[in-house]
């Protein structure tokens, strides 16, 4: 009796017409147009939700409008041309101010053409450098806010060149004979940026209706290590190597004279307090000289900007320009140095909204 209905119940499991077998009956497949319909309306849904996200982010003022308004143009395209040149000088005197060693260098100048592409606020760009092989690289990462704003920067100067001073005697410094080395990670806070936009200036991804300003806290790190490559002949060798971290201040200010015209300014002042710097230097062979010495650094940077908008399009110009100067008194020593290390940028932008 018990196998009759094993076998009774396995052929109602296995019949086709039976309950069961409708249950686990498969759907029918899709065809492959109907796969790619599919396929196709998943993605538009996705980008109809992503484009909402973009729009309501664009939408969102969270400043006094009044005197900052976020673009609301869908789409903008914009270029840069950007100009930089390098100036770096080393200074070694005594107490009584008498000169020593005097190092004076500059780079070439470099031009990069920077291309962007934005959607909803969201901006993609790249640049292009025309330079030598073994010439100046820089590597920036930048943010631009109302209330705050962050930079990284590492960069490698190859086209220094200059001359060399020392009593009685000059020379030139051929190009590519010394290389400079830099790191700078800094950042700023803006206590009026409800009102002031500092990105108004920089990037244009918003507008200044009125005239602000607003003092500037900046924190910066730091980081320079230049000097001639070691000669394995001779064992010559001078280099320098400075570290520090400082915090301070400044004040940027954003004229609108009328609805076509911003004027910008800004200018920033960071003490350093926190760091060192040495110096290594070997005057002839198998003899060489270290010293680490500490004092006070400024970091000074400053801003101008003129931009001019008209309907659809807008253009401008800018100037930045960036000094570190460290001095410093060698410990156990009379004798005193300074490093400097100056950066020029200039920059011509035009763009369009729609």
């Amino acid at each position: 009796m018990f196998f009759k209905a094993l076998i009774a119940l396995t052929l109602m499991l296995v019949s086709p017409d039976s309950a069961g077998a409708e249950a686990y009956a498969p759907g029918p497949k899709l065809t492959g147009r109907e796969k790619t319909d599919s396929l196709k309306q998943k993605v538009t849904r996705t980008a109809k939700g992503v484009d909402a996200w973009l729009l309501k982010r664009q939408q969102r003022q969270k400043t006094d409008t009044d005197y900052i308004f976020k673009p609301q143009e869908r789409w903008m395209v914009r270029t840069r041309g950007d100009v930089a040149q390098s100036f770096v000088s080393f200074g070694n005197s005594l107490e009584n101010k008498t000169d020593v060693f005097q190092l004076t260098l500059h780079t070439n100048p470099k031009y990069k053409q920077h291309f962007g592409f934005g959607y909803r606020g969201v901006v993609l760009g790249f640049g292009i450098g025309f330079s030598k092989k073994k010439s100046d690289k820089e590597l920036s990462i930048k943010y631009y806010g109302n209330r705050f704003g962050v930079e990284a920067t590492f960069g490698f100067l190859g086209s220094l060149t200059g001359k060399l001073k020392i009593p009685g005697y000059e020379a030139s410094v051929a190009e590519g004979t010394l290389d400079c080395d830099y790191l700078h990670l800094g950042g700023y806070y803006a206590f009026r940026g409800d009102k002031f936009s500092m990105p108004a200036a920089m990037n244009q991804s918003f507008i200044q209706r009125k005239s602000a300003g607003s003092p500037l806290a900046t924190a910066h790190f730091r980081m320079i290590m230049f000097g001639f490559e070691e000669d394995k002949q001779s064992s010559s060798l001078f280099d320098t190597m400075s570290l520090f971290f400082g915090l301070g201040g400044g004040y940027g200010y954003n004229w609108v004279p009328s609805e076509h015209w911003l004027l910008h300014i800004s200018a920033t002042e960071t003490l350093g307090f926190l760091g060192n710097t040495r110096l290594r230097t070997s005057l002839a062979p198998g003899e060489t000289f270290k010293a680490h010495g500490r004092f006070i650094p400024l970091f000074t940077k400053g801003n101008v900007a003129a931009l001019y908008y008209y309907k659809i399009f807008y253009g401008g110009i800018f100037g930045t320009v960036d000094n570190m100067f460290i001095p410093s008194k060698l410990k156990g020593s009379d004798e005193r140095y300074q490093i400097s290390v100056t950066r020029i940028q200039g920059h011509i932008t035009v763009g369009v909204r729609f």
